[in-house]
């Protein structure tokens, strides 16, 4: 799976903040369709925990780029490092999804959680209203093309 070698490849000791991850050289053959598979895997992930939750998140339009096998525009992934753990003191955490709503109608905005593994962090965020996400710096998405990803610094876990 797409992700499992793209956490294990973040794993590598050599591995710092803010370094770029090169996705040729996690995924050597279909680069692109790996990306994508990475993209589809968490917008899963967050389109389940949204049903979880009762969330009113449209799943319909999460649900067809995950049929189509095609990025969601709107949906944005950060990785980055916790504070490393000793090999005993394994973790996985996850953190409910934050959802900032119109007042007026009730749509959805913008919609975000954090999945942490280890010293893996994920920062996953869906902005339906906001075309391109805005403010977004070092966040990646499959649609855009890039076959680089930034290693932030995302201090989850103290």
């Amino acid at each position: 799976m797409a992700w499992e070698r793209l956490s294990a490849y973040m794993k590598r000791p050599d591995m710092t903040r803010s370094q770029r991850i090169w996705l040729p050289l996690v995924f050597q053959t279909d680069v692109e369709k790996e990306a994508v598979n990475v993209h589809l895997y968490f917008l899963k992930f967050f389109g389940c925990k949204a049903v979880d939750l009762g969330l009113g998140i449209d799943l319909s339009i999460l649900g067809n780029c995950i049929l189509e096998n095609r990025p969601n525009p709107n949906f944005f992934i950060g990785l980055g490092t916790t504070s490393k753990l000793e090999i005993a003191e394994r973790s996985a955490i996850e953190v409910p999804i934050t959802v900032c709503e119109n007042a007026a109608t009730g749509a959805v905005r913008i919609a975000f959680t954090n999945y942490n593994v280890g010293h893996v962090s994920v920062d996953l965020v869906y902005t339906p209203m906001i075309p391109n996400g805005p403010g977004l710096l070092g966040y990646w998405n499959a649609s855009s093309g890039s076959l680089v990803m930034r290693l932030s610094d995302l201090r989850v876990l103290p």
